[in-house]
């Protein structure tokens, strides 16, 4: 009697897994992450050097589109930039968005400031009125429901097929 009862709390407990484990995959499959738009500021900031550090600030909006059947409240999206395949900048957003179920959408912005140095170093000229540089924006977002936390993979491009 005794093992039959630890069978079936065995069989519970991989259920349970797999349970879990199918409820990410379907998380992933049904909330998406979409571009909406960039908007590009350059500027100068005093650094530690004599010369003055060039800076290019981002202002990357997102959308977040919920189709799973749970409502979400993301609470952080860790990212890398990307140029080309050269890393040029990375970073997490913290703010809080909540996203309905079955179709909610919500946005964020992701405040995101590159060294204009770098962006040189891989031989992109940053001028006025000229497009951006093809950009891609890997990472995940964290999202909390009512049955756990997740991580969803995303990447997001911009001027890059």
């Amino acid at each position: 009697m005794k093992q039959v009862g630890q069978l079936v709390i065995f069989a519970l407990a991989i259920s349970m897994l797999y349970g879990c484990t199918t409820l990410k995959q379907q998380l992933a499959d049904t909330v998406k992450f979409r571009l909406e738009g960039v908007d590009i500021t350059m500027g100068v900031r005093r650094g530690n050097n004599i010369v003055p550090d060039i800076t290019a600030d981002l202002a990357v909006q997102v959308e977040v589109n919920n189709n799973s059947p749970i409502a979400l409240t993301l609470m952080q999206m860790n990212y890398n930039v990307f140029v080309g395949n050269s890393l040029v900048g990375q970073g997490a957003n913290q703010n809080e968005v909540k996203v309905a179920a079955q179709g909610g959408r919500n946005s964020i912005v992701l405040n995101i400031s590159l060294s204009a140095k770098e962006l040189l170093a891989e031989g992109i000229h940053l001028s006025r009125d000229k497009t951006m540089p093809p950009l891609r924006i890997e990472g995940s977002g964290v999202v909390n429901s009512a049955i756990g936390s997740y991580n969803i993979p995303f990447t997001l491009r911009y001027n890059d097929s």
